[in-house]
């Protein structure tokens, strides 16, 4: 319900956004589908929900510019559930700059060799693997399929080799938590820690990126931080409104905000 909730809001939302962030980079989408390695082409420009002023610390593009320019190929970004960490990586796609990318996240794909060989075989500019949240630990403490992520990610990061391609992590682990050889220096680029929003930095996307005029959440007022997530959930609300549920015999069932779903998950 929580995802058919979330898709009607994407759906309605998109000419907005692809105004603002249009790009055709097409992206090579790594998956296991019965037991074989397969490959799809998506384009960047199908995910939306994608704001640069979320990340208000932080300049993206001179991020990316940076990143891909230095001789580490490793870059991680961390951080809790909601702060975007997902809509982060795929703003770095839109990158004009960007003309070959390869993303993943199953962790059987990317525990396997034969992924890696073709990576390889590519030489894509960027290789995103998104939401890792196990499998990073050092080696040893992991199970089988988590030692040989972190051993191919290694690997496929070691400076000895010629291939040019980039590398993106993003993970809930904390810094302490992940293998060290993933963090030296001349491998890694950077270790991103992306963080909720302030009230006055959600109060100034609300008016100038979001458009609304309107009273910001009170319900949000309270908040000592705000996840982007959040925010976005309630630009839902005041939006759309609560959605209506007259089939629901209870009154207080007939009138449903993405919030309410949120709760009740």
């Amino acid at each position: 319900m929580l995802y058919k909730a979330i898709k009607e809001f994407c759906e309605q939302y998109s000419e907005f956004l692809f105004k603002r962030f249009s790009s055709d980079n097409a992206i090579d989408y790594w998956q296991m589908e019965s037991g074989t390695i397969r490959q799809k082409t998506v384009y960047a420009k199908e995910d939306i929900l994608v704001f640069p002023e979320m990340y208000p610390d932080i300049d993206i593009n001179l991020l990316i510019e940076t990143f891909m320019q230095s001789d580490e190929k490793l870059l991680i970004i961390r951080g809790e559930p909601g702060v975007g960490k997902t809509h982060f990586m795929r703003y770095i796609m839109r990158n004009e700059a960007l003309k070959s990318i390869a993303y993943a996240k199953d962790p059987k794909v990317i525990a396997s060799d034969t992924f890696w060989s073709n990576l390889i075989e590519h030489e894509y500019d960027l290789l995103c693997l998104d939401d890792l949240d196990y499998g990073l630990s050092p080696r040893g403490s992991n199970d089988k399929e988590g030692d040989s992520m972190v051993g191919n990610i290694l690997t496929f990061t070691d400076g000895i080799y010629s291939h040019q391609t980039k590398v993106i992590i993003t993970t809930n682990q904390p810094i302490n938590t992940i293998d060290t050889a993933l963090i030296r220096t001349g491998r890694c680029f950077d270790f991103l820690e992306l963080h909720p929003l302030n009230l006055s930095e959600a109060q100034e996307i609300w008016k100038d990126v979001f458009n609304l005029d309107n009273i910001f959440p009170e319900e949000l007022l309270s908040y000592q931080t705000i996840s982007q997530a959040d925010l976005i959930l309630h630009y839902n609300n005041a939006l759309y409104g609560r959605k209506s549920r007259p089939y629901m015999k209870k009154d207080e069932q007939k009138n449903l905000s993405i919030n309410d779903v949120v709760s009740a998950a």
